[in-house]
């Protein structure tokens, strides 16, 4: 059976060397593993090291100490074009090749192939056109890298990395500069590469709600509790993502899969719905308007809501009569006046 593993760290340490002043450590002890063929996301808040992890992984930065492999074999001992051949990277770095059309860039994906001058053959052309249309950046090859925006280079730069026809793929927050529909379409982009082509890819992100719905593996990340590897639902569920990134007033709901606020001191409302889709937009309402959303409230004892849809909706107060609404608008209005009043 074949290795499993495409990179594996033990007891390392990242940071950056100083000079004569020494070396500044970012993290030590860090274990872990990155497995083959599966989609892996890097979570953390800012300032945990996230990028300075992915420097390390692709051989910009040595690690500090420890070990670091690659497919089983120590990373130092990777030459530069052995490297490019194994590890596609792409940084959040500023990109200066404002005097590279787009074909131009993303051909430069190809230079591990093409021997010393650099020729492109028919083959060659043909992985361009595809890479480029698979981050859907075919409309923009004539055009000056300089011209584009911030999410269309990163674009870009993600099609370079997919003409590289590399077995492993690191990013650093591959969507940080795109818009919502984008953002999606890369992730499903990335999702493919494992499924299909039995890729390995890693990236860093912040978009926890796409790193949920695709990564079969996350590794979180923070100066507190250092780091944690694992199955997606594995860390949802035992409570170690909301650990590592849950605060006083913010915590991860596992049901609906997102941080919210919890209005530990909210008013209590009770929620009794038809289902699970209204009663997600039921608590999503009370919650930013400052009501504790809870499902075991007991008639009676407080404030509650009774939706069998979007037009028929009770409001039932103590001390008032039931209100009947057609709209969340409607009681979402008359429960603020309610609490307006009794605030005085």
């Amino acid at each position: 059976m074949g290795e499993t593993t495409v990179i594996r760290g033990e007891e390392l340490a990242i940071g950056y060397r100083l000079g004569r002043r020494g070396t500044a450590v970012v993290h030590d002890g860090l274990s872990f593993t990155l497995p083959r063929g599966e989609l892996t996301c890097l979570l953390g808040p800012n300032g945990a090291g996230k990028s300075t992890l992915l420097k390390t992984l692709s051989g910009i930065e040595r690690p500090l100490s420890g070990k670091l492999s690659l497919n089983g074999r120590s990373s130092e001992t990777y030459s530069a074009s052995e490297r490019s051949r194994v590890l596609g990277v792409v940084l959040t770095d500023k990109t200066y090749a404002g005097g590279l059309r787009v074909r131009e860039l993303v051909a430069l994906g190809r230079h591990p192939y093409t021997g010393f001058f650099g020729q492109l053959d028919r083959e060659d052309r043909r992985i361009v056109e595809e890479a480029m249309e698979a981050a859907n950046v075919s409309d923009k090859a004539e055009d000056y890298v300089a011209e584009l925006s911030d999410g269309e280079r990163q674009k870009v730069m993600i099609a370079k990395v997919l003409a590289q026809q590399c077995p492993v793929i690191l990013l650093d927050e591959p969507t940080a500069f795109l818009d919502v529909v984008s953002r999606i379409e890369m992730m499903n982009l990335l999702h493919r590469l494992v499924r299909e082509e039995g890729k390995s890819v890693l990236l860093s992100t912040h978009d926890i709600d796409q790193a949920l719905l695709l990564a079969d593996r996350l590794w979180l990340l923070s100066k507190k509790h250092g780091m944690r590897c694992g199955t997606t639902e594995d860390l949802v569920l035992d409570g170690t993502l909301n650990r590592f990134f849950g605060r006083r007033d913010v915590a991860f709901d596992a049901a609906s899969g997102t941080f919210r606020y919890t209005c530990r001191n909210g008013q209590r409302v009770g929620i009794e719905a038809r289902d699970r889709c209204l009663a997600h937009w039921a608590e999503n309402a009370l919650l930013r308007n400052g009501f504790r959303p809870v499902y075991d409230i007991e008639r009676g004892e407080g404030p509650m809501l009774r939706i069998q849809g979007m037009e028929e909706i009770e409001l039932v107060w103590p001390g008032r009569e039931t209100v009947q609404c057609s709209s969340f608008g409607e009681w979402i209005r008359k429960i603020r006046e309610y609490e307006k009043d009794e605030k005085g």
